[in-house]
Order: structure tokens, then sequence, then C-alpha cells
């Protein structure tokens, strides 16, 4: 009797077993062919320059200022970093900003963070073409949250009449 109900329970560990690779093999499927509608082709959506350029160019471009404060060793800001520049909705926010991108692991990046009151990474950090903070965040975020974010700011900026200025 005990080795039937042994074979008995090793037949019932195979089927869920089996049962479970087969859902999470349709989950995986679906969630990939999701990310396949979101990526775009590759785009370096980040302007070069210093903080006096980048206003500038703000106010040249009539465009806000986004500044991504990030980390190399990050892995959360290597994924803010690939959602910019593989998505859609990253493609949606650089049609609206001028991006400028610093590497909080450098001196400089560190100082620049530090006078913007930043105390983590990945950072966001909105600004007019004077360089006034508008808004800022910390931590990770989805690609949705940015843009959402992102629109609201500029529609704030726009409310007070403060997106750029010549």
């Amino acid at each position: 009797m005990t080795k039937s109900v042994n074979s008995f329970l090793k037949a019932k560990l195979m089927l869920s077993i089996i049962a479970i690779s087969f859902v999470t093999s349709i989950f995986a499927q679906a969630e990939n062919k999701a990310n396949q509608t979101l990526k775009v082709k590759a785009k370096n959506i980040y302007t070069s320059g210093s903080i006096s350029e980048i206003k500038d160019y703000s106010r040249q471009y009539k465009k806000p200022i986004m500044i991504l404060v990030t980390d190399s060793k990050c892995h959360s800001c290597k994924k803010l970093d690939s959602m910019l520049t593989h998505t859609a909705a990253g493609q949606a926010i650089a049609k609206n900003y001028i991006i400028k991108q610093f590497d909080a692991s450098t001196y400089s990046g560190m100082m620049t963070a530090g006078q913007w009151g930043l105390n983590s990474v990945p950072a966001v950090v909105y600004m007019n073409s004077r360089g006034k903070i508008i808004e800022k965040s910390e931590g990770a975020i989805d690609a949705e949250k940015l843009l959402d974010q992102s629109m609201i700011t500029i529609r704030k900026m726009k409310d007070q009449n403060n997106m750029y200025i010549e």
C-alpha cells in the first residue's frame, strides 16, 4: 500500500511541476510580447554640455530640462537609462525635454547632486531654462510613471508660466 501511495504522490508531483512550467511559460511569452511592442530603436536622447549650455539649449529649443542623476553601478539607474533610450515612453519624454545625464559616482556629479538636495539615485530633476528646480524625484521609477510625472511637470511649468525664460 505504501508503494502505491508513493507512486501516486510522485505522479501528482510531476503533474504539478508540468502545470507550473506550462503556466510560467505562457506568462513569460506574454511578458516578452508586451516588451517587444514597447521597444523602439535605441536613440541617443542625452544632450552633452555644461549646465550653462543645457540652459541655453532649453531657451533655444523652448523645452524644459530633465536631468537624470545616475550611478554606473546602480541597477535601477541602468534600467531607467534603457527605458528612456529603448521605449516609446522614453521617446515621448525626449520630444518634450532637453535631457542631461549626470553620473553621481564622479566627484562633480556628487557635488551637483548634493547642491540639488538629492540623497539617492536614480533621481530625476526638472528645471526651467534658468536652472530653477520645478520638481524632483528620487528612486526607481517605471516608464509609465516617469512619462506621467514628466507631463504633469510640463503642465505645472506652463501653468506657472515658468517653462523657459528668455
